[in-house]
C-alpha cells in the first residue's frame, strides 16, 4: 500500500474529528469528508474502469480548494488571537 492510497483514509479521520467543531472547522470537516469519499469513489472506479472516474477525481481535487482558503484564514484569526493574548 503506497502512500497515496492511504490519504482519503487520513483525510477521513481528521475531517471527522472537525465535524464536531463549530465554525470555520466544521465547515472544513465537511469539504475534506466529501473530498476524502470522492477520492475513495475515484480510486474505485478505476480499478473497476468506470469511465466517471476522472471526473469524480476532479471534483474531489477541487473540494480541496476551499479547504486549503478557509485553513490560511483560520491560521490567520489564531495567530492574531495567540498574539494578542501574549
Amino acid at each position: 500500500m503506497n502512500n497515496s492510497s492511504l490519504t482519503p483514509a487520513l483525510a477521513l479521520f481528521i475531517a471527522y474529528k472537525l465535524l464536531f467543531e463549530r465554525g470555520v472547522a466544521r465547515i472544513m470537516g465537511i469539504f475534506l469528508w466529501a473530498s476524502a469519499l470522492l477520492s475513495l469513489a475515484a480510486f474505485a472506479g478505476l480499478a473497476l474502469q468506470i469511465e466517471a472516474q476522472g471526473f469524480i477525481s476532479v471534483i474531489s481535487g477541487l473540494l480541496t480548494l476551499p479547504v486549503g482558503i478557509l485553513s490560511i484564514f483560520w491560521g490567520k484569526k489564531l495567530l492574531g488571537e495567540n498574539s494578542q493574548g501574549s
